[in-house]
């Protein structure tokens, strides 16, 4: 069992140890760089999110949008520690070295509130392919496990196309209502019928998708309309001599094949920025 402690603030006003298998983790350092290079471990990062409660796992509503994120929040004078934070998660398995994190700075209501720095991760394949996979290897020790494992069932309703339904989208709100601070005992939204929201979830994962692929296209069957249509291009990576490593036929194509979002290449082509790619840098090109 993982064991979080904490500690008097030093150094950086934060300092945890994990007792997990005995080997103490000590986050407290002088200096950015020396904080960068110790390299924080998943174990104390789970501690931080979830014994410590720095961690949130939200929904944006708007539509039948419902955009996953994830956020941590901290003063800014603990600016070291969250690029540190930023750097370990944009280092996880799969993500390539690519800019995952948005890191904004933004000043709180109230006149004695100090300015807070906030990170945000949203993209929907990293979240499929890193995040939620990292959080599902993790022990957890608070509620927070709950808003978790809601958050990957609306991602999973998502991927299925059920926000586009009727049912789907009076689940996902009823999800939705009871997650985070709705969850406490004080809140209106506690004599939500939990049960009864879980089999309703259990019908629709059970159930078909309200996708259907059709060729290269995704079909919203419920709206009778396609989900998304896609220009064809022919993608390279190249090495930094210019030699071709492998060629892809669509954006997604290569979005697929780095497990990140249509955006992230974009950005990469529009900014001839490197990708990381079997331990090498690599271009993304555009013919």
């Amino acid at each position: 069992m993982l064991n979080i402690l904490k500690t008097k603030p030093q150094g950086l006003g934060i300092c945890y140890y994990s007792t997990n298998n005995n080997l103490p983790v000590n986050v407290e350092a002088k200096s950015k760089k020396d904080l960068l290079e110790r390299k924080l471990n998943p174990h104390w990062v789970s501690g931080f999110v979830d014994a410590e409660g720095e961690g949130s796992f939200s929904v944006r509503r708007g539509s039948s949008k419902f955009e996953l994120l994830f956020s941590i929040s901290q003063s800014v004078k603990d600016e070291i520690l969250m690029d540190a934070i930023k750097q370990f998660f944009e280092n996880l398995p799969g993500t390539h070295g690519l800019d995952i994190v948005k890191k904004s700075i933004y000043n709180p209501k109230g006149v004695n509130h100090q300015p807070v720095i906030q990170l945000v991760i949203s993209q929907t394949d990293y979240i499929k392919n890193v995040l939620i996979q990292f959080f599902s290897s993790l022990e957890w020790h608070s509620k927070k496990e709950l808003d978790f494992n809601d958050w990957v069932i609306i991602f999973n309703l998502k991927e299925r196309g059920h926000h586009y339904q009727e049912e789907g989208l009076r689940v996902l709100n009823t999800i939705v209502n009871q997650m985070n601070n709705s969850r406490l005992s004080t809140s209106k939204n506690i004599s939500i019928d939990r049960d009864q929201l879980l089999k309703d979830i259990a019908i629709l994962l059970n159930g078909p998708s309200n996708y259907e692929i059709i060729g290269d296209r995704k079909i919203i069957k419920s709206l009778n309309k396609l989900a998304g249509v896609g220009k064809q291009v022919i993608i390279q990576l190249e090495d930094e001599n210019g030699n071709v490593i492998k060629t892809l036929y669509s954006i997604l194509d290569c979005a697929k094949f780095f497990k990140v979002s249509r955006t992230l290449i974009y950005s990469r082509l529009s900014y001839n920025k490197s990708v990381i790619f079997e331990g090498k840098h690599v271009f993304i090109t555009k013919k």
